[in-house]
């Protein structure tokens, strides 16, 4: 009986001492070697006295990150490694839920966190301390890693993995495939991703090797593919997106890979067009479909290849692993066994995690009571996946439940719309989204196509058709190398009946209107993020932005014509620009002696506030001062904003921009800042009232000539017949008797 994933090493390292068990693109190690590099290690942390503790790993794909997960494992803790690009405040948050009691990192990675840390380039001082190493007990049920996803949410859920489940699911791999001493594996997946687990354990269980690859390689398919040919590589487990790519640029052609046996691959939806060009080219190889979320060890279900299919056919997920069991529930949760009736997949078995680290609500919807009965503790994951049984008995998998949406009257299931576009010869692959009123389409190609929805005709119903067709030219990727559905957004502000797409908003500026904006926009759940122009190098940053909504919110920033044509833009200017554009707008308003000031949201074109107005206000001026007058500007600004956005920026009809206005620069002020006291009373009263501006507006003290002196006026009273000023310097001045 095997209590722990160690003695998988430790009956390899017996049987093949001198054996390449990992080859990195720097430097291999031996069977033997890294057993010796691991108990060292694990030496060194149980001189900590930590049992059964977290121990955060922040290294990347490397022998010593293999060194360091194993390290933790034969000291009897257990593991979590993270990408070691992770940003701060996301490692913060992982800290917080996992408080681990030891860190083991790298000196060129900031990891700060006031936790003791041990960093890779001690590991080869460290000595393996027998006496410590036999004191270790460990049973099966142990954790053995905690791996963090974050799902839809983007908060971080620590799936949490026994040796158990790990020790049965490679015994599965293992004899599934046929994995033997002779195999060489090539590892594409992270090791913070749980396809990585398959790879590592599969090869110390039979002896095999392992070489890593690392993740810009696959960039360039012909160097990987030489590689693989170069090295005798026998067997890969990829995400399909890789072999898609692989596909899409024809890498296979001229392709023998004679060694290269299994190809497996797991992650997401494969599609069969380009699965069927890795077929053509290596033919009688086995292809698996893989299944599985990270709560159920990687893998549940699976199906080898065993018969052609057609470009547009989805391909089965198969059947489950051995000690599996998939069961699918209805929205009632009644038990689904006939063919071709949709439900949720759900997955029980001895693979099953031991549910979300530090968070038993999420662990308790997740992994639930087996409906079938209540006889005794019997969990199930629901993987919120929507499968079916084909008329082979085989599981077909269509995504997502929460990419099953309903419009008008009809329930979609997104992924088969893209099962049926991926078919097309020109695209390269795909990804829907609903957006609350259509389905959107974005696809890869390298040029526009125009007979999509006549060709999807032929595939799907007509109520499934989507409306909107995004070309990109290539979509990014997350860190597990799956398409990044978090990044493809589409919205659209609609002018005079033109629809300008966008994916995400920016809103630059600070204060009340920038907050007030940034809060709609996210309540409307539109993507956003704020920029305050004193942070960062705003013209680098604006010029590499496409596809933007960008608001302009307080801010004095001039956007350069890249930018503006990439993007749309709005500005916020607090007047009637017909009359005053440019700074301290509102100053300028009452010293003009204006009836009426205003405030405007603007298209941003080349010029100073010369857009075409969305939406404009009007504000009486009566007896307002600068700093009266700029905050009910504020509050207008607000409200129009928010009629812009309960309109879904739906503007019928844009106001003309005269561009005549004044413009008015930054150090100009009303006569030079100098208050003339030959002046009438009405206009001195002007004057001081345009320079009444609080805290709202940089700009020097007012100045007035007294005996020969300028004098600068802090602060000013008005009577009926009298004006006082108060200098800066402590005097007074009574005005009276003015006209």
């Amino acid at each position: 009986m095997i209590s722990n994933i160690y003695e998988f090493l430790d009956k390899s390292v017996n049987l093949y001492p001198d054996k390449k068990l990992f080859v990195s693109n720097k430097k291999s190690i031996s069977y033997l070697e890294f057993d010796q590099q691991a108990k060292s290690l694990a030496s060194k942390i149980l001189e900590f006295k930590l049992n059964k503790k977290p121990v955060l790993i922040i290294l990347p794909k490397s022998i010593e990150a293999l060194i360091a997960m194993f390290g933790v494992a034969r000291s009897g803790n257990f593991y979590s490694i993270i990408d070691e690009k992770m940003p701060k405040a996301k490692v913060e948050k992982v800290v917080k839920i996992l408080n681990p009691a030891l860190i083991i990192s790298s000196k060129s990675i900031e990891c700060d966190y006031g936790i003791k840390t041990i960093y890779d380039d001690e590991f080869d001082s460290f000595k393996p301390n027998l006496a410590l190493l036999n004191s270790v007990e460990i049973i099966d049920t142990d954790l053995l890693y905690v791996l963090f996803t974050s799902g839809s949410t983007g908060e971080p859920k620590g799936v949490s993995i026994s040796h158990k489940s790990v020790i049965d699911y490679t015994f599965w791999v293992s004899k599934t495939f046929d994995v033997n001493s002779k195999d060489i594996l090539a590892n594409q997946a992270p090791f913070y991703f749980d396809n990585s687990i398959l790879d590592i354990f599969t090869t110390i269980k039979c002896g095999a090797t392992l070489h890593l690859l690392d993740t810009f390689e696959f960039a360039f398919p012909s160097r990987v593919l030489d590689y693989l040919e170069a090295n005798g590589v026998t067997m890969i487990f990829w995400v399909p997106s890789v072999l898609i790519y692989f596909a899409n640029t024809m890498a296979l052609e001229g392709q023998e890979l004679a060694t290269l046996k299994k190809i497996l691959f797991c992650g997401e939806i494969m599609p069969n067009r380009q699965l069927n060009i890795w077929r053509k080219a290596l033919p009688d190889r086995v292809f698996a479909n893989l299944y599985g979320p990270t709560e159920i060890t990687d893998v549940c279900c699976y199906y080898i290849c065993d018969r052609e299919f057609g470009d547009d056919e989805l391909l089965p997920i198969g059947k489950a692993c051995k000690n599996t069991q998939i069961l699918l529930f209805d929205e009632n949760l009644n038990l689904i066994t006939q063919p071709f009736i949709k439900g949720e997949l759900c997955v029980r078995g001895s693979s099953l995690s031991l549910g979300y680290y530090a968070d038993l609500s999420k662990t308790s919807n997740a992994f639930i009571q087996n409906p079938l009965h209540n006889n005794y503790y019997d969990p199930i994951y629901k993987t919120g996946d929507i499968a079916a049984y084909n008329e082979y008995g085989e599981l077909i998998c269509y995504g997502r439940l929460d990419s099953q949406i309903k419009l008008n009257g009809h329930r979609i299931e997104l992924g088969e719309i893209e099962v049926a576009l991926n078919s097309h010869p020109f695209i390269d692959r795909c990804a829907c989204k609903f957006n609350g009123k259509e389905i959107v389409v974005f696809y890869e190609s390298s040029d526009e196509i125009a007979d999509i929805k006549e060709f999807l005709a032929l595939k799907i119903q007509g109520y499934m058709i989507p409306k909107s067709f995004i070309r990109v030219d290539k979509f990014a990727l997350n860190a597990n190398g799956k398409i990044d559905r978090k990044a493809l957004n589409c919205y659209y502000i609609k002018l005079e009946g033109t629809k300008i797409r966008y994916d995400s908003a920016v809103v630059i500026g600070k204060g009340k209107i920038a907050n007030e904006c940034i809060k709609m926009l996210k309540e409307r759940n539109i993507p956003v993020e704020l920029v305050n122009y004193n942070d960062i190098n705003l013209d680098s940053y604006f010029n590499s932005l496409k596809n933007k909504f960008i608001i302009s919110a307080n801010n004095f920033y001039i956007f350069k014509s890249k930018c503006i044509e990439n993007n749309i833009i709005i500005n916020y200017h607090n007047a009637l620009i017909s009359k005053h554009r440019g700074v301290n707008a509102h100053i300028w308003a009452i010293w003009d002696d204006d009836e009426y000031s205003g405030i405007v949201w603007h298209r941003v074109d080349n010029g100073i506030d010369t857009g075409e107005i969305l939406i404009q206000k009007y504000i009486k001026i009566d007896n307002m001062s600068a700093k009266e007058l700029l905050l009910a500007q504020h509050r207008a600004a607000i409200e129009s904003f928010k009629e812009l956005i309960d309109m879904e920026f739906e503007v019928k009809q844009l106001i003309t921009n005269d561009k005549n206005g004044k413009l008015h620069k930054k150090k100009e002020l009303p006569n030079n800042g100098i208050l003339d006291l030959s002046w009438e009373q009405k206009k001195i009263n002007r004057f001081l009232r345009s320079f009444d501006v609080g805290a709202f507006c940089d700009i020097e003290y007012p100045k007035v000539e007294v005996n020969g002196v300028f004098l600068e006026i802090e602060s000013y009273e008005m009577n009926s017949d009298v004006i006082t000023l108060n200098f800066t310097n402590g005097e007074r001045l009574n005005l009276k008797g003015l006209k």
